[in-house]
């Protein structure tokens, strides 16, 4: 991705489908990840928070395109132990509290 500040990966583990980012320094390149599949044509449904098997808190909706339906969650933390489940909640943390630098960001995708 040009201009993001860190770098990307994709993973899977044969059922879900895994992106992970690590940014440097506060970004707008990262969007929330329905911001990602609407522009690639799905329609989206928010759904409730969810917690992973650690106790962090995911923000997460439906995606729908044709007959494939996909649940995504996603979070970002940071080496302080901090999680956010929103996006944009992080990127405003971060410009004005100036946090600790070298955050994760997590979308976890699985076919419903």
């Amino acid at each position: 991705m040009r201009d993001f500040p860190g770098q990307v990966g994709r993973f899977s583990d044969g059922e879900r489908e895994i992106i992970v980012r690590w940014l440097h320094s506060p970004s707008r390149r990262l969007h929330p990840a329905a911001d990602c599949f609407q522009g690639i044509g799905y329609s989206i449904t928010p759904l409730p928070l969810q917690r992973n098997a650690e106790g962090t808190a995911m923000g997460c909706f439906s995606a729908g395109k044709s007959a494939r339906r996909l649940r995504v969650c996603e979070y970002i933390t940071d080496g302080a132990g901090n999680s956010w489940s929103d996006v944009s909640a992080w990127y405003w943390q971060a410009i004005l509290n100036r946090q600790p630098q070298g955050w994760w960001s997590f979308v976890v995708a699985e076919r419903l």
